[in-house]
């Protein structure tokens, strides 16, 4: 009988785990989204999306330890969406522009 309940318990804090987990993770998925439909990345901090991948990560080296599945599920799929925020603030830094200059000497800027 206390296998059952030990079982149960353990089924009921996977459930819960999922679930805030998936809420977690899904407070990015606002920010993606405006990325890619604005254009707009000056205000989204580099700092704050590399300590969220690498907590990340370290949430799935501790879900592999204790066996909680939807941790590891979760933020594998958190890394991901860091990880893109990420390159897409860098691909929006990188865009080129030149300069108005005459002949073959235009110069090109780093549009910021």
């Amino acid at each position: 009988m206390l296998f059952l309940y030990i079982y149960n318990m353990s089924i009921e804090i996977e459930i819960v785990a999922f679930i805030a987990s998936s809420l977690g993770v899904g407070g990015c998925i606002p920010q993606i989204y405006k990325i890619i439909k604005t254009q707009e990345t000056k205000a989204i901090s580099y700092g704050k999306y590399v300590m969220c991948a690498i907590s990340s990560f370290l949430w799935v080296y501790y879900g592999s330890m204790v066996g909680t599945y939807s941790i590891m599920f979760w933020n594998s799929f958190s890394i991901i969406m860091a990880i893109t925020v990420i390159i897409l603030k860098y691909k929006e830094e990188l865009k080129i522009k030149p300069i108005k200059a005459t002949g073959s000497n235009a110069a090109y800027m780093i549009d910021s």
